[in-house]
């Protein structure tokens, strides 16, 4: 079956987004930092299409931080998301060449314009930027599938309150949905639980003392 005909996928594979991302950045910077952005952040397709540079800004100075406005919120809340050293490299970069002019940072204006150079993205076309690069990845998924995979991997490593605060979800319950545990993680979970109780099964093993 070609990848274009099926039917887009609920979790992004960690070699398809980065498979993607490096297609996109060979002819479409714009294409290839909305990618980056999604896989980094989490954030909604809502969210994503709709920051502006000064999101990224602070009386002028550039933050090691992403701030999601209320308006653009599903929950109409603000919050704020850390970002990586990498990302940050990357960002201020894409700003410096696409989004500034001689005075600086054009921080009233999308991030993520449109290809007509003026206003925002259109839901559809957020979905389709991430259609377009995931097939020919090799595996269609739309931006949701990005706020997935990266909520399955910060619960690797945090606590579900962590990720709640990052995806901005009122309720712990809902993140729930958002995770994919793998053979793998019920393995590593395993090996935990055998790791802590290795004591006891060794002085269970050796049997009673005389």
């Amino acid at each position: 079956m070609n990848p274009a005909d099926s039917q887009p996928n609920k979790l992004i594979p960690p070699d398809v987004a980065a498979r993607a991302a490096d297609l996109a950045a060979d002819s479409n910077e714009r294409d290839a930092m909305i990618l980056l952005t999604l896989a980094e952040t989490g954030i909604r397709n809502s969210e994503c299409r709709l920051l502006e540079v000064g999101d990224l800004y602070r009386h002028g100075t550039f933050t090691s931080s992403l701030r999601i406005r209320p308006e653009t919120s599903k929950c109409a809340r603000q919050r704020t998301i850390q970002l990586t050293h990498s990302y940050q490299a990357a960002i201020r970069i894409f700003i410096e060449r696409h989004r500034s002019n001689e005075e600086g940072p054009l921080c009233h204006a999308p991030l993520f314009p449109s290809t007509r150079g003026h206003g925002f993205l259109t839901k559809r076309g957020m979905i389709a930027v991430a259609a377009r690069w995931t097939t020919a990845a090799g595996q269609r998924c739309t931006p949701h599938a990005y706020r997935h995979a990266l909520a399955t991997d910060l619960m690797r490593v945090t606590s579900p309150r962590v990720v709640q605060q990052v995806l901005g979800h009122r309720r712990l319950e809902t993140v729930m949905r958002y995770m994919h545990p793998t053979v793998e993680d019920h393995r590593l979970a395993l090996d935990a639980v055998e790791a802590s109780r290795k004591r006891f099964v060794d002085a269970l093993a050796k049997g009673p003392r005389s």
